[in-house]
């Protein structure tokens, strides 16, 4: 007949197996998921200079050194905001088509700028050979209204260019106004590094 003593005994061992069990379960299982690091999903809309910071915290580990993984997807700034506003993305780093799209009243939020003036370029055909040479002409932009547009005019308009004189063509993305401009669908186009200097066309 067990005494209390070798009851006592089999109790303190039978709780100090369950805890041991449970540490090591802790251990084994509860852990990685413990430091599974946080999955994030951004847009962007080009690879260009533009997008510089996000592409160098990829590749250089800075997200990683702060437990996010991150996904860059790139797409369009219109489709990015579609992309937000569905949840599909996280964050998106086209500004001015989140801008609008908040202006409209959709919820977004800016919680960081990483450029302080647009990286745009006037890039036109070679056989133009001044900024005035355009006037007439089609010069190709991401989207009518955006940032582009507004860059685009204002650059003009330094040069003492008329930017009521220019034909604006909406193309959707910088990568489709580098293919206009390549195929000679338009005259000019903004573009952005390194997009400039992946074709033929001379920069004015």
């Amino acid at each position: 007949m067990p005494t209390n003593t070798s009851q006592s005994r089999r109790r303190r061992f039978a709780c100090g197996l369950a805890f041991c069990v449970l540490v090591l379960f802790q251990i084994l299982v509860g852990q990685p998921f413990a430091q599974e690091a946080k999955k994030i999903r951004i847009g962007y809309s080009a690879l260009s200079l533009s997008f510089l910071p996000q592409l160098f915290a990829r590749d250089a580990g800075v997200f990683q050194k702060h437990g996010l993984t991150v996904e860059l997807i790139q797409m369009a700034g219109p489709i990015q905001v579609a992309a937000l506003a569905a949840g599909e993305i996280d964050f998106g780093a086209a500004v001015s088509p989140a801008l609008f799209a908040a202006v409209r009243g959709l919820p977004l939020r800016g919680v960081m700028i990483t450029v302080r003036t647009p990286l745009f370029y006037i890039v036109s055909q070679p056989s133009l050979k001044r900024i005035g040479d355009l006037v007439g002409k089609t010069v190709a932009v991401d989207t009518i209204g955006a940032l582009q547009y507004i860059a685009a005019r204002a650059m003009f308009k330094k040069k003492g260019v008329n930017p009521d004189q220019i034909s604006y063509i909406q193309t959707g993305s910088v990568s489709n106004s580098l293919a206009a401009l390549n195929s000679g669908a338009v005259n000019g186009a903004l573009l952005s590094i390194p997009q400039q200097r992946d074709h033929d066309a001379k920069g004015i």
